[in-house]
């Protein structure tokens, strides 16, 4: 198969997501506005995972996960459409708008470039994740080739600064930023053992050690740092395989956003970008 007829099959594969995800925004929109969760029985779903939902049918979010709502101007509902889950939703939608935002191969008029992303836009914006925003940032910054490298690394300082002046005010961040602090803090050569550390973890067993929500912390913990830089020398090969595509931009912010992400690297969040990466190497005879 030549690369020509490879990059054309792959451009068929990506406007393919792209309109699935348009019906999967679409009924994100739907449940935001009519809170069709009330109607399904969700409860058994998440007591089965040890995610606690609102009992009281008396109560504005009756069968509602709390992660399902944002505690802003007094709770408002997260898009969660069909992954029930905001943040994987949100990372999902990163992806999307990354491809219509930067993939030229697409094809996309201005027009219709615009009309999806706003479509998108205000769904990320509607997840109210805070990861997925900063993926979508940093998947710009490796994009805008206009931009010094010198001042793309002074945007991440300053944004670096930020999160941890808003850690003051903001839970939510100060648990994401003391998680990759205590990660560091109890490293060991080669970690403290599967399930042992991570907020995965302790949904199912007991946490030993007090890592909160990052995912690489987690994998710090668990298999230390020799694990981990193991863990990370398959994702190095494969962005060298295939830096030139705006799959791997995405794919290397989510690893930066893994730092202080749990839930920016499980099954959910990284389906779209693994199932790329497969469809690049077959579809082009990459060889990794």
């Amino acid at each position: 198969m030549s690369s020509k007829i490879g990059t054309f099959e792959f451009v068929k594969f990506k406007r393919g997501i792209i309109k699935i995800a348009i019906f999967v925004v679409l009924f994100g929109y739907y449940e935001i506005i009519f809170s069709i969760w009330h109607e399904f029985e969700l409860k058994n779903y998440f007591e089965a995972k040890n995610v606690p939902v609102y009992g009281d049918p008396k109560e504005t979010f009756y069968n509602y996960p709390p992660f399902f709502i944002e505690p802003i101007f007094g709770g408002v509902k997260r898009m969660t459409a069909t992954l029930l889950d905001p943040i994987n939703l949100g990372h999902t939608l990163v992806f999307i708008l990354s491809l219509i935002l930067f993939d030229k191969t697409l094809g996309y008029n201005r027009d219709k470039k615009l009309v999806l992303v706003v479509f998108f836009g205000t769904a990320l914006i509607l997840t109210f994740s805070k990861g997925a925003l900063l993926h979508v940032i940093l998947v710009a910054l490796f994009n805008f080739r206009k931009i010094s490298i010198g001042i793309k690394v002074m945007v991440m300082f300053l944004f670096t600064l930020l999160l941890f002046y808003m850690s003051n005010f903001h839970q939510g961040i100060k648990i994401h930023l003391s998680g990759i602090e205590n990660a560091i803090k109890s490293l060991k050569i080669f970690g403290h053992g599967i399930a042992k550390t991570g907020n995965q973890a302790t949904m199912f067993f007991e946490q030993t050690v007090d890592i909160g929500d990052t995912f690489i912390g987690s994998i710090m913990g668990q298999i230390g740092f020799l694990g981990l830089v193991l863990w990370l020398i398959p994702f190095y090969i494969i962005y060298q395989k295939i830096k030139d595509n705006i799959v791997a931009k995405i794919l290397l912010a989510q690893l930066i956003i893994s730092i202080i992400s749990e839930n920016a690297f499980n099954l959910l969040s990284v389906f779209l970008i693994c199932i790329s990466v497969g469809v690049m190497y077959r579809l082009n005879n990459i060889n990794g």
